[in-house]
């Protein structure tokens, strides 16, 4: 969700642009599709802002795919196998 990818942009600013993102792919938007939610209006405006970011080029694929399926999903609601 954009709050996910706020925080990973914030790392790699803040501590080292070397921080990797957990479970933040396609895939696992897929697997847990049941425990996502439709994008907000604001939700998609942030994340066009977030996708922006040279700290967060290598999440654009993903920023895209929310922004085409209309989901975000909180890792909190993301099971550890």
């Amino acid at each position: 969700d954009y709050g996910g990818l706020s925080i990973l942009s914030q790392l790699r600013a803040r501590v080292s642009p070397r921080f990797e993102p957990y479970r933040m792919d396609w895939d696992t938007v897929d697997a847990h599709i049941p425990w996502a939610h439709p994008l907000s209006a604001v939700d998609k405006r942030n994340l066009t802002r977030l996708k922006r970011q040279s700290l967060l080029s290598d999440m654009a694929d993903l920023i895209d795919y929310m922004l085409l399926r209309d989901v975000k999903l909180e890792q909190e609601a993301v099971v550890i196998e």
